[in-house]
């Protein structure tokens, strides 16, 4: 921070984290962070300056900071801005994203409750994530339903997916298409 102290001293970042903030096997902080730090003037403009620059924000250190910090606002922010413009909203009164076919429907937990939420599909690599929680995976294929008590399908899609949640927010990440 500027004129505070530095990002090897601060006690603002766990061990652990700042452990993930640097390169192997030379033990020196990732530039990137060492350089946020030293422009920042707070710590939330710290959060602000890692959370969209492409060189942090794939990173697990990225996603650790926003997660193991009493900030649940700044973690919200971080996540919707993994989802990029890929996002879409369904309705939720059972705190979840509705997914199915004629043989079954199933309920993914959205980590928040009930209310608008957002839903994203995308591709391995495309987004960190270490910034939410795994949940489970599915082949095959799905209905995505626009209201999790209802019926009305939104989005059809085929494929091998790993699903994460958190704060609202469902993502399908795409390991592979169907064959």
């Amino acid at each position: 921070m500027k004129n505070k102290e530095t990002l090897k001293d601060t006690t603002q970042i766990h061990e652990r984290i700042k452990k993930s903030m640097k390169d192997y096997p030379s033990g020196e902080f990732k530039p990137a962070y060492e350089d946020f730090w030293n422009q920042a003037d707070t710590f939330l403009n710290f959060l602000e300056l890692i959370r969209d620059d492409p060189r942090t924000r794939l990173e697990c250190a990225t996603a650790y900071l926003f997660r193991n910090r009493p900030l649940s606002e700044e973690l919200w922010r971080f996540q919707r801005s993994q989802l990029g413009e890929k996002s879409f909203h369904t309705i939720s009164d059972a705190g979840s994203l509705k997914i199915g076919n004629d043989s079954f429907s199933f309920l993914i937990p959205n980590g928040y409750g009930d209310g608008t939420m957002r839903c994203a599909i995308l591709e391995s690599g495309e987004f960190n994530r270490d910034a939410f929680d795994f949940f489970t995976s599915i082949e095959g294929t799905f209905n995505i339903y626009g209201y999790d008590c209802g019926e009305d399908i939104i989005k059809t899609v085929s494929g091998r997916f790993c699903i994460y949640h958190g704060n609202g927010f469902v993502v399908l990440e795409r390991w592979e298409d169907l064959k």
